[in-house]
């Protein structure tokens, strides 16, 4: 006959592999890679950028309005950043793209490691309005590729994590700073 306490070891044994996957150090891996013309030498004030909606150049099958998530997405990075002021008639346009991005799934993540990961890839192109000249294009991606039921909820964030770190980058750039500077 088996005791209780033998059969609760034997059973928190079997799970201890899904648990520590689901436990595994998870976090939103960001690239980023820009392509600047030229930048701007002024820091005495904040320079004033106008948000074109983003555009979804994605493939994917989705009933979610992405590039409307992505706009709102960009919007509260560039606020958060306190780096630029969003306004209208502003000299500086911004466009974005979404050229990747996959919902994923906590459940396989918890799964396997790897599989049912959620990534999201950007890119934010700054333009001079008066001349239409692109100043600077940062390319962006945030993903998460492992992790168990705390990673519920990643493809509602990945978008913002993903301009975070290019809105780190423009911020910089703006402010007369090299991108190696921020890391």
């Amino acid at each position: 006959m088996v005791s209780g306490r033998f059969f609760r070891w034997q059973i928190l044994l079997l799970l201890a592999p899904w648990a520590l996957t689901g436990c595994a150090s998870t976090y939103a891996e960001r690239q980023s890679t820009e392509d600047a013309q030229s930048a701007s030498s002024s820091n005495s004030a904040l320079p004033a950028v106008e948000i074109e909606p983003c555009v979804n150049r994605t493939e994917a099958s989705t009933t979610r309005d992405i590039a409307k998530e992505a706009t709102k997405a960009l919007s509260e990075s560039i606020s958060a950043s306190k780096a630029f002021v969003i306004q209208n008639n502003a000299t500086l346009r911004l466009s974005c793209d979404i050229e990747r991005f996959a919902e994923g799934s906590a459940a396989k993540r918890w799964l396997s490691p790897g599989w049912g990961g959620t990534v999201a890839e950007v890119a934010v192109t700054v333009w001079d309005i008066k001349t239409e000249q692109i100043l600077i294009t940062e390319r962006s991606q945030a993903s998460v590729k492992s992790g168990g039921l705390y990673t519920v909820g990643a493809d509602q964030e990945i978008l913002r994590l993903a301009f975070d770190e290019a809105v780190k980058k423009l911020a910089a750039w703006a402010h007369g700073s090299t991108a190696a500077a921020t890391k």
